[in-house]
């Protein structure tokens, strides 16, 4: 499953030739950076360069297990979420060292923490009043079945229904007489016009260790 995947756009170009040297050389910096996050977590990273207005995406994904690392579910996603916002805060700086793209010429970045970032906004709505207990733990199960494509292991899918209860008794007391939480608005992606076939690259690294760049062609 992906447990983060931070995003950024310059506004410059790539040459055809230099697309797959490129994602090559993100992978290793990826990798050299990505060892201080989520530290047993087991991970596997991807780079993928696009043409266009030129976009990275550096794409981390993990086993199942790493919801539990920490003991509890709530601990283990509240780490997991904080590690892929620091990773995301530090993508821009592994292209500068990797490529030496100036970050003056960032159009657009995001930090997305993926899987987990989409199950602590569970916890999150439990504890304000805004999800049941068992609605979250069905929304949960459905969030992890969709990204691993296979059924959720019935301990996990109890604990998630017992933490969410727990979640949603401690905070009764509290959240009922707060106000709601107001959300914040996501950052709006600019729009982009492309050209209609577009060159990119995606570099990773086997289960040899050795690293593997495919080259597409996208409408």
């Amino acid at each position: 499953m992906i447990i983060a995947n931070p995003v950024v756009r310059y506004r410059r170009t790539i040459a055809d030739n230099a697309i797959g040297d490129a994602s090559q050389t993100l992978l290793v910096g990826a990798e050299e950076d990505t060892r201080e996050y989520f530290k047993g977590a087991g991970t596997s990273i991807e780079v993928r360069v696009e043409q266009g207005t030129v976009t990275v995406w550096l794409i981390v994904s993990a086993s199942i297990q790493v919801l539990v690392q920490y003991g509890n579910l709530r601990q283990s996603l509240d780490y997991l979420v904080k590690d892929a916002r620091a990773l995301g805060r530090q993508a821009s700086s592994i292209v500068r060292h990797a490529l030496s793209w100036s970050e003056d010429s960032i159009e657009y970045r995001r930090i997305r923490s993926g899987v987990p970032g989409r199950l602590r906004r569970l916890f999150q709505g439990v504890e304000a009043g805004e999800v049941e207990p068992a609605e979250a733990t069905q929304r949960a199960i459905a969030i992890i079945q969709h990204a691993e494509r296979q059924p959720v292991p019935l301990e996990l899918a109890r604990q998630f229904g017992e933490e969410f209860d727990a979640a949603y008794r401690t905070s009764a007391s509290i959240n009922r007489t707060r106000p709601k939480r107001r959300r914040r608005k996501a950052q709006k992606e600019p729009k982009v016009v492309r050209a209609r076939k577009r060159r990119g690259a995606v570099a990773t690294r086997n289960n040899k260790g050795q690293i593997t760049v495919r080259e597409y062609t996208t409408e």
